[in-house]
């Protein structure tokens, strides 16, 4: 699971118990030399703590760069698939609502109106003897036609809101 680092781990887990088996001896003797009798909570409670301190950063560094690398994969997927969905909704040509989109916006817009009680208008627009400018300047300059339309629509649509 670990790779390259089960050694590791396995090392830094034997050398934890090391450190807490001589913490344990060198509490003991000084626990008898006091006179004291041995509590054995409080024992369990250092043993706890130098395991922690001993463990917690090799752990930590071991786990962090595949969560990293987990978080960053899931932010791409999300990116893709938001782009996805903007690419489903939008013309490729003119960058602007397709058919799909339009039903989206439509519906939201609806509901958005009724809720604050509002109206709403929709206005729709054809492009006058678009069928000649294509057939006689070909496809591509009736392409330009459409993305030209279609900015200056968008511009003063945003204009006017």
């Amino acid at each position: 699971m670990y790779g390259k680092l089960g050694p590791v781990i396995c090392t830094l887990i034997a050398s934890a118990a090391t450190v807490v088996a001589a913490e344990r001896a060198i509490m003991g003797v000084m626990i008898t030399q006091l006179g004291h009798v041995t509590r054995a909570a409080s024992l369990v409670l250092l043993d706890a703590a130098l395991l922690a301190l001993i463990t917690a950063a090799p752990i930590y560094f071991l786990i962090r760069r595949p969560l990293m690398r987990e978080h960053e994969r899931r932010r791409k997927a999300e990116r893709e698939a938001e782009e996805a969905g903007r690419l489903a909704i939008t013309d490729s040509l003119t960058q602007v609502l397709n058919r799909r989109g339009i039903k989206i916006g439509l519906l939201q817009a609806m509901a958005q109106s009724e809720r604050y009680q509002h109206p709403l208008s929709v206005a729709m627009l054809d492009i006058d003897r678009f069928k000649q400018v294509n057939d006689t300047y070909g496809h591509q300059a009736g392409d330009r036609v459409l993305q030209r339309v279609a900015r200056l629509l968008d511009r003063d649509v945003a204009s006017a809101r």
